[in-house]
């Protein structure tokens, strides 16, 4: 008997033993999430886009003239083109970028950055002066365009921080770049070269869309219905009475919530 009681007493001790590390195993693959804030300031008003999230997970919200990202996790990359993500109120100011909650629009920041902390950030302006303009440049280690170059406006002078871009399945040498802006507009070039990454990047567009990314010669291979019904569970039934239709094209002019991302789901 003393044999058997000391079996089961090693059974539980086991059991024990086992149900702790799956607890232990199940925390940690709970990782933490982040999020970043973006407000308007007293200058001007956001427009709800210029914001780009290269994350598996995070989700871009706008409401209550504000932007938040949140399930950002440690290391994803968030694009901010102040430009493009506000516009002035009041017309002796311009967009100038983008600076920490609590500071003045004088200290200015990198607007693009990896995450590793919670943040809030306001938009920071400037007082037009003599504006002069600056251009900026997107091309790949052969010094070809991947995107349509952009122009701002800042004033003469000022260091100007500006910001790389998104671009799905590229990622750039360097994420910012700042040059105090000359009265020659020559001098005014910032070039932002980029490196293809192997695989689908896994981004996500100002509004938390997964990029399509590239999955074979065919682009989005997912095929949705417009119910959402994936359409190769309509088996028995062609694609067409499904609702369904090819998306070789990389889900291109089709309509819905994800329309040219990696699920062309139809939401009317």
């Amino acid at each position: 008997m003393r044999w058997l009681k000391n079996k089961g007493i090693c059974f539980l001790v086991l059991a024990f033993l086992v149900m702790r590390n799956g607890l232990t195993v199940s925390a940690a693959e709970e990782e933490y999430t982040y999020t970043v804030r973006l407000y308007a300031g007293n200058q001007g008003r956001l427009l709800g886009g210029g914001v780009d999230v290269s994350s598996e997970s995070a989700g871009v919200s706008f409401s209550d003239g504000y932007l938040v990202i949140e399930g950002l996790k440690y290391g994803d990359t968030v694009y901010i083109r102040p430009q493009a993500a506000a516009e002035v109120t009041d017309e002796r100011y311009y967009v100038r970028g983008v600076r920490r909650s609590g500071r003045d629009n004088s200290e200015a920041e990198a607007p693009t950055f990896r995450v590793a902390s919670d943040r809030d950030y306001v938009m920071a302006y400037g007082i037009r002066g003599n504006m002069a303009a600056y251009t900026v440049h997107y091309v790949d280690g052969d010094g070809r365009t991947l995107m349509e170059s952009d122009t701002y406006y800042g004033n003469i002078g000022e260091r100007q921080y500006v910001s790389s871009r998104y671009i799905d399945g590229y990622q750039p040498r360097v994420l910012n770049m700042v040059k105090t802006l000359s009265a020659n507009t020559e001098e005014n070039v910032f070039t932002f070269e980029y490196e293809r990454i192997a695989g689908p990047s896994g981004g996500r567009d100002r509004n938390g869309r997964r990029s399509c990314g590239r999955r074979g010669s065919g682009g989005c291979r997912s095929r949705w219905s417009r119910s959402g019904r994936r359409c190769g569970s309509c088996r028995g039934r062609s694609r067409r009475s499904c609702g369904c239709r090819r998306s070789g094209g990389g889900c291109r002019g089709r309509r819905g919530r994800y329309a040219g991302r990696r699920r062309c789901q139809y939401t009317g």
